[in-house]
């Protein structure tokens, strides 16, 4: 079946950006980042600023507005107005307000660790709140906390607005929490506790929309006359509603449980004419009124609380056993005794800062800094967290634990944090967490935990600006199959319209050579990587088609503007003319600087020229003029035992397109041989290099489709009939294009990702000389593997190549593939 699996952008792409981009950087001999399967090394070079090695992103071209959409409806929001004030105040060196040092009377707070500070430290804060704001200031010392005698559940808890809780400096002044037992309790706690946090319609006036509302709008029309006031913080809410369930492809897995989006605003304008308000920042999302679209007044908000300057520890629970993954749930174990603890709460908060915060290990302490949750943000906005670091939570459990970052606000800055060791190093959950931007930050997992991720339930619109990512990667896919405690409602899918724009890996994790993993509900962007490790895995189902935007992909040293965020705030304070207000902000918010990454000998094919290898076409097969049943000229079969299943050509069945025509058809039948015959063909040896290339449409993603090679030192048979003897031995397992490394060890080198029920083009790039290969996947830039995967057997030449299904013992898979267009080059 001839078919044309290219769509017309991804030719535009190849043609128009990427090929030139290339020419000019070997021309120039810059490196724009590390390329197709080269070695990578660090330099401290600064980046090259020259015009020619720079490029923009299409949805973020130099007049970009924030209206600006593509032809395939794919855009970018603005995210200019996360952070203090909508990012337009700097965070303040001193509020109003008296300043109380808490070691002086009448507050006397021991900073030598002896006695429990909590009490002394509680009553400056308290007196401060009361007295309209303030600073409380702890001397440099270890301050130990405890938790106090009564219903509380936090050490520290500030109630107040205009409260500041400041050290002097991470490295002197240590609040060390000398408790074991925290379950569901927090280190320090800032909410507005006297009145509580409250989403509902506080009142029982909210109104209904009059009209649906797009995302991106301000402008809200209401039923009826508003009786709402500028000023007043409100939330913009609607239910999900089993058809904006079905629409979002979760039927089967979310139900109104989930609570559905609410997007907190405050009212800037009025219009009782219109029966209309304005909003302070666009939405991030639809509203519907079928979805019983609605806007009601909330709670009043703690604001311009701070925390500042100190570090922060736990001491370790003694358990040496009880820390396994479920065991939060068992009394008497560690893992219960610390289970949803945090260090730090914000809920309920705008306009409200935190900075140069660390966590540290106590002394004592073997390993742990705190026991499970770092800092855990909700239900707040307008926040700016900037230079915290929070390292090594005792117990990474199921259940929610071991989180250094739980993001759960809207527009709100995370700026030069770093996390390392978590469970997921950064959160990003629900749907009333939108807007928000991490940026300049580090994230790093060497002890081989979870991915930072998009955790569940359709966050909608952030942005990870900037990013260094170390030995990790960041995920936002679909979790259909994850679920909490009750096992439903499921995650689902966990966010949508969100950016990864120019993040930089180090290093890739060991299970799968990426930093990113992208599989959002409709459209989401990856656009930039750099470094050494620059790989991005697009995953796509049947919930979350269309396949995400990539763009860039390890281009990002010569990607313009470096930051997305930085941009975009420049631009919109000036378009409102408060270029005063920028010049100011700006200085707290230069993008790092761009390493440059040393480039070695090119490998592979470039897959972005579009043109085929220059290299003599020895072998090609559409299939349309083979028997159907049977194979094509020169193809043989080789028989399995007990396998009663052989390849064979078959009339190309209607879930495959509507191209039609004839295809190359592998299934197996169930408890059966694992591996089916195979179907083996050869040609002239190829001694220096050799592409091979074909389409594969998979309708699963367990292990399926086998092909292996080998060369005229053994006959076919004897190379194909037994592992040993392949040259290489590629198998389609999980997803994932997987070159065997060791049978007996079992392991296997990554080589591209791919999903099922479409088509992907398969490119494997041999250099026989070296004994080694790439693999690309459909228009990929650079090949899947990050290093060139070695042969599982040496061969000086390669004349034959095998197609059969394999599954697993396991899987007993049955489900069948398909594969077209094989093309052999070779010299």
């Amino acid at each position: 079946m001839a078919m044309f699996k290219l769509n017309f952008e991804q030719l535009v792409y190849r043609f128009i950006f990427v090929l030139p981009l290339f020419i000019l950087c070997r021309l120039l001999i810059i490196a724009p980042g590390p390329a197709w399967g080269m070695e990578a090394t660090a330099t401290t070079a600064p980046a090259v600023a020259n015009d020619t090695t720079t490029w923009r992103s299409a949805l973020y071209p130099v007049d970009w507005t924030p209206e600006f959409t593509d032809p395939e409806g794919r855009f970018l929001h603005d995210f200019s107005y996360a952070g203090y004030h909508a990012g337009e105040k700097p965070l303040p060196e001193s509020i109003p307000g008296p300043r109380i040092d808490v070691t002086q009377a009448p507050y006397n707070a021991d900073n030598t660790g002896g006695q429990s500070a909590s009490q002394a430290i509680q009553r400056a804060i308290n007196d401060v709140g009361r007295a309209g704001g303030g600073t409380v200031y702890l001397p440099p010392g270890t301050y130990r906390l405890t938790f106090p005698q009564t219903f509380r559940s936090e050490a520290l808890l500030i109630a107040y607005s205009n409260v500041v809780l400041q050290g002097a400096g991470s490295d002197k002044t240590f609040l060390f929490l000398d408790e074991t037992v925290t379950r569901g309790k927090a280190m320090i706690r800032v909410t507005p506790a006297l009145t509580g946090v409250n989403w509902s319609d506080i009142d029982g006036r909210g109104q209904k929309l009059r009209a649906d509302v797009a995302g991106r709008e301000t402008v809200i029309p209401l039923e009826g006359t508003p009786n709402f006031a500028v000023g007043e913080w409100v939330v913009v809410q609607y239910d999900p509603t089993p058809e904006w369930i079905a629409e979002h492809n979760m039927s089967d897995g979310w139900d109104a449980s989930i609570g559905g989006p609410a997007f907190y605003r405050r009212i800037v304008a009025v219009d009782k004419t219109l029966n209309t308000i304005t909003i302070d920042t666009p939405l991030r999302y639809p509203v519907k009124v079928r979805d019983n679209g609605r806007v009601h007044r909330v709670s009043a908000p703690l604001e311009e609380v701070g925390l500042a300057d100190f570090a922060i520890g736990m001491r370790e629970h003694p358990a040496t056993s009880g820390w396994g993954n479920n065991d939060h749930g068992t009394y008497g174990t560690g893992a219960y005794d610390v289970h949803s603890s945090s260090a730090v709460v914000f809920n309920g908060v705008v306009n409200s800062w935190v900075r140069d915060i660390a966590t540290y290990k106590a002394p004592g302490n073997t390993y742990a800094h705190i026991h499970s949750i770092g800092f855990n943000f909700s239900r707040s906005r307008f926040l700016t967290i900037r230079r915290v670091t929070v390292e090594n939570p005792q117990y990474r459990g199921g259940g929610g634990n071991g989180y250094p970052f739980v993001v759960g606000t809207q527009d709100s800055l995370y700026d030069s944090l770093r996390a390392v060791n978590g469970r997921h190093n950064f959160t990003i959950s629900g749907m009333r967490a939108s807007g928000n931007v991490i940026y300049r930050s580090y994230i790093s997992n060497p002890i081989r935990s979870l991915a930072a991720d998009f955790h569940a339930n359709l966050s909608m619109a952030n942005l990870i600006d900037n990013l260094v990512i170390d030995n990790d990667r960041f995920e936002a896919a679909d979790r259909s199959h994850a679920a909490g405690v009750s096992g439903f409602p499921k995650h689902g899918v966990t966010t949508t319209q969100s950016v990864f724009w120019n993040c930089e890996g180090l290093s890739y994790p060991s299970d799968l050579p990426t930093i990113i993993r992208s599989d959002q509900y409709g459209w989401g962007y990856v656009i930039g990587t750099r470094g050494p490790a620059y790989r991005v895995a697009l995953d796509v189902g049947p919930r979350t088609e269309p396949r995400d935007y990539l763009e860039g992909e390890g281009l990002g040293a010569g990607l313009e503007p470096q930051s997305l965020y930085y941009d975009q705030l420049e631009r919109r304070l000036k378009r409102e003319g408060k270029q005063d207000i920028w010049e100011v902000v700006s200085r707290d918010l230069t993008p790092p600087p761009i390493t440059q990454w040393e480039q070695k000998t090119e490998v592979g094919l470039r897959k972005s020229q579009v043109s085929e290898p220059d290299l003599p076409l020895i072998h090609q097969q559409d299939f349309e003029s083979a028997p159907v049943g049977g194979l094509p000229d020169g193809w043989v079969h080789l028989a399995t035992a007990n396998s009663p299943n052989l390849p064979n050509v078959v009339k190309a069945p209607a879930e495959l397109g509507a191209a039609g025509g004839q295809v190359f058809f592998l299934e197996r039948t169930a408890n059966t041989s694992n591996v089916t015959g195979q179907a083996v063909f050869s040609f002239p040896a190829v001694q220096e290099r050799l592409v091979l290339t074909f389409d594969m449409f998979t309708t699963t993603e367990r292990r399926n489709l086998r092909i292996t090679l080998g060369g005229s030192a053994l006959t076919p048979n004897d190379i194909h009939g037994t592992i040993a003897n392949a040259g290489i031995f590629i198998a389609m397992n999980g997803g994932r294009v997987l070159g065997l490394l060791d049978a007996g060890a079992n392991t296997w080198a990554f080589g591209g990702s791919y999903s099922a029920g479409r088509w992907h083009t398969v490119t494997v790039d041999i250099n026989i000389k070296e004994q080694t290969f790439n693999v690309y996947v459909d228009d990929a830039v650079m090949p899947g593997n990050p290093e060139p995967i070695p042969f599982y057997k040496g061969y000086a030449d390669l004349n034959t190549l095998a197609f059969c299904y394999q599954s697993i013992s396991s899987h007993n898979n049955t489900a069948p593939v398909y594969v077209d267009n094989v093309k052999v080059w070779g010299k």
